[in-house]
């Protein structure tokens, strides 16, 4: 049996490293303040499966883990599951915002999150003093377990934090008109909300239900399970971190015609609430119309798509044969670039003829085609 629990354990190791390196790289390559927080909540996570890898490898081989390793390191991996809870909060809160969705009382959400840190910090102090062993199972195993007082304080807070988490992702989700993109969003948001539970559980539950070969066989095996899970997606989609920023980074788009006029313009927020940062409140007072007469200027060196930074926001821009198009944007990624040539080339070809002839007229682009290409391309 221990030659099986080994075994899996393996598997969890290779899975799981896997699934970080491909991750890290891809963040490494289109780096963007949501990829960051999720890169920091999955590295979080894997500090402790990994020292549960190493924990079970060893207890298996010489049938001990030097206590000093063993409880600093259960320490350690209470602290990053407690910190792992608010990177999922701070996810939630990210993907609201960049969809166009107000948090409402924020600052109430600030103030619970900073104290819940507080008391993290302080729970974890108390549990070096106060976490306890398990017995030593049938099978050689033990492990250690958080005092369950402690345990349960974080649960609450915890339990409230998924509340908020669960009703900000419903809520952006709704949202999303991409179907396919929708479905890799729940598939990811199961695995790694499984993987937090489990994480969660991990320190608290042989209190509940004992350290018996049973209980400690099917946490091997959910473990293996999830991670299993991590692993097939990353793999199926590599590129899944880059189309989520892509997706939820783009606020509007703008056509202007080469001499400075406005042909078009969409808000992407236009169903949510919208920023006081967001790009329309930033184009006001003629800026559009200064800004789009410096761009042939700007674009003499070649036609290659550019980029204006606005604090939070990037105003990312591709110089056509007759319309420049804007973007206004809250992270760059290369696909967002490959997605406004593409709009371009399309709308080009399109009203070609309208274009080439123009009289001055703007109604003569159809809204409805082009909102149809918007959304085919950008959602």
């Amino acid at each position: 049996m221990n030659i099986l629990i080994v075994g899996l354990v393996f598997l969890v190791l290779i899975f799981y490293s896997s699934t970080f390196l491909i991750s890290i790289v891809e963040n490494i390559k289109h780096s963007t303040q949501l990829n960051q927080f999720i890169m920091i909540f999955i590295s979080l996570l894997g500090y402790g499966i990994i020292f549960d890898c190493y924990r079970v490898i060893t207890i298996s081989i010489i049938g001990f883990v030097p206590e000093f390793i063993d409880k600093f390191n259960y320490i350690v991996k209470t602290i990053t599951i407690f910190l792992s809870i608010i990177m999922a909060v701070q996810i939630a809160v990210i993907m609201g915002e960049q969809s166009g969705h107000k948090i409402k009382n924020k600052l109430l959400l600030r103030i619970m999150i900073s104290f819940y840190i507080v008391l993290s910090c302080f729970i974890s102090i108390l549990n070096l003093f106060t976490l306890s062993k398990t017995e030593t199972n049938e099978m050689g195993f033990y492990t250690y377990q958080i005092n369950f007082n402690l345990y349960l304080i974080i649960f609450i807070f915890a339990f409230i934090f998924a509340i908020f988490t669960s009703n900000q992702t419903i809520i952006f989700l709704k949202g999303v008109r991409n179907e396919k993109l929708l479905i890799r969003m729940i598939l990811f948001a199961l695995i790694y909300v499984s993987l937090l539970i489990e994480r969660f559980a991990n320190i608290g539950i042989y209190f509940v239900f004992g350290n018996t070969p049973e209980i400690f066989i099917i946490g091997i095996f959910l473990l293996t399970l999830i991670v299993a899970f991590a692993f097939f997606f990353t793999i199926r989609y590599p590129d899944y971190l880059e189309s989520l920023s892509a997706y939820f980074s783009v606020k509007s788009i703008y056509l202007i015609n080469n001499n400075g006029l406005l042909l078009y313009e969409f808000d992407l927020q236009k169903e949510f609430y919208l920023s006081p940062l967001a790009s329309k409140k930033i184009l006001v007072g003629g800026f559009i119309y200064g800004l789009a007469r410096g761009l042939p200027e700007v674009l003499k060196l070649g036609r290659d798509v550019n980029s204006i930074n606005f604090g939070d926001l990037n105003l990312l821009f591709k110089h056509g044969k007759y319309v420049i198009g804007l973007l206004f944007i809250t992270d760059y990624t290369p696909i967002i670039s490959v997605k406004l040539n593409k709009f371009i080339e399309i709308f080009e070809d399109k009203f070609n003829v309208q274009l080439e002839n123009w009289d001055g007229r703007i109604d003569i682009f159809d809204s409805k085609i082009v909102e149809d290409l918007i959304f085919k391309i950008f959602r």
